[in-house]
């Protein structure tokens, strides 16, 4: 299952209060979004980076492994993750978009093909992938992927 309670910050559900509004004290929720890689590989690791950018704008879980995705609760999910081969971040709404590989080994069972096994299986959930490139200026990418993340909300 998901690893969420072994990576330290790791919440769900989370309430913020808002005090901008002038007339008192209003709680709003973030939304909830799905983060994956692994932190200590340089190559998989910079959506954790993304994610600690953008603390305020969600409610991140960090999952070592997309099985963590079946105890998700109903509703759209919002997954942060990074895509090889992209210079640009980029919403992925249809998990057709979503080139399935072969697996050689478990380490290869990605989140895609998870997503294209529950489609096959007839156990989908609506997702949003927000994919973001393997490196580059991460205060950049966080800011253009921040509307995404309001929209899921």
């Amino acid at each position: 299952m998901g690893d969420q309670a072994s990576r330290p910050g790791a919440r769900t559900g989370q309430m913020r209060v808002d005090a901008s509004s002038g007339d008192g004290l209003r709680a709003r929720h973030l939304p909830t979004v799905y983060v994956f890689g692994n932190e200590y590989l340089a190559m998989d690791s910079f959506a954790h980076d993304i994610a600690a950018l953008l603390r305020d704008s969600a409610s991140f879980v960090h999952l070592a492994s997309p099985d963590g995705l079946l105890d998700a609760p109903e509703g759209t999910l919002t997954i942060l993750d990074v895509v090889a081969g992209i210079n640009e971040p980029l919403l992925i709404t249809d998990i057709a978009q979503l080139k399935a590989r072969n697996i050689m080994t478990m380490h290869d069972f990605d989140v895609g093909y998870f997503l294209n096994l529950l489609a096959a299986l007839g156990m989908a959930k609506d997702i949003r992938i927000i994919g973001i490139p393997q490196h580059g200026d991460a205060a950049a990418i966080a800011e253009k992927v921040r509307p995404w993340i309001k929209e899921s909300d």
